[in-house]
Order: C-alpha cells, then structure tokens, then sequence
C-alpha cells in the first residue's frame, strides 16, 4: 500500500519535472529567439523551429516516461507473481508440517492407548496366574493328602 503511494507521488514528480523541463526549454528558445537580431521572418521561422524542438522534446519525455512506467510495472509485475510462488511453497510447507504434527498426535495416543492396554492386560494375567497358582496348590495339597 505505501509503495503504491510512493509510485504515485514520483510519477507525479516525473511529470512535473518533464512539465517543467518543457517549459523552460520553450521559454529559452522563445527568449533567444526574440533577443537574437534577426529581420521578423528569421524571428519567425526560429520561433516554429523552437516550437517544433519544443513539441519533439516533450513527446520524447513522455515517450520515455511511459517506456519507463512499462519497465517498473513489468518488475512490479514478476516481483508479485515470485512473491506468490515463494508464499505458496511456505505455505505448503506449514500445511504439511501441521498435518504430520497432527499424524504424531494421533500416534501418541495410540501408543499411550496401548501401554495402557498393555498394563491391564499384564495385571489381569497376573491375577489369573495367582489364582491358577492357588488352585494348583490346593490340588496339590489335596493330592498330598489321599496318597
């Protein structure tokens, strides 16, 4: 936004210098050309040659103002659309990144789900191995006691 409103204040500086420029060169060949002592003919036929400079003058600067105006919209222009790429490829990074954060979150509650699964799993084998061993004893013990 600001450069925009620079590029707009130096265009108008440019044309106010290339106006100003136009103007001092008309006002120039005018004074020459009425301070020169010459018969009113030659006066005359200087003055349309000024003019003529003149006019070829400001039609060049302002043919080199626009050529000028072209080349830093078409920088402009390549700036923006590499800008663009650069944004997007980030961009892409980031979203890919977010998602395999996302993917580990998702694993580590599946491995917590598992320890914990785990966990119970090794308590009630535990338990039923105590008991299978508390009946093994007794049967034992049962069996010691017939013979």
């Amino acid at each position: 936004m600001l450069r925009a409103i620079r590029n707009r204040r130096r265009k108008e500086v440019r044309k106010k210098a290339a106006a100003g420029v136009a103007v001092g060169a008309a006002l120039g060949a005018l004074g020459g050309v009425l301070l020169a002592p010459k018969s009113g003919k030659e006066t005359r036929e200087d003055i349309a040659d000024a003019a003529k400079d003149g006019k070829e003058k400001v039609k060049k600067g302002v043919q080199d103002s626009v050529e000028k105006a072209k080349e830093v919209a078409e920088k402009t222009k390549e700036n923006v659309k590499a800008k663009k790429e650069e944004l997007k490829a980030k961009k892409d990074i980031i979203a890919e990144g977010l998602k395999e954060a996302k993917e580990s979150d998702v694993i580590k509650e599946n491995v917590e789900d598992i320890k914990e699964n785990a966990s119970e799993i090794k308590d009630e084998a535990k338990k039923e191995a105590e008991k299978t061993a508390k009946k093994v004893e007794k049967t034992d013990e049962k069996n010691g006691a017939k013979k």
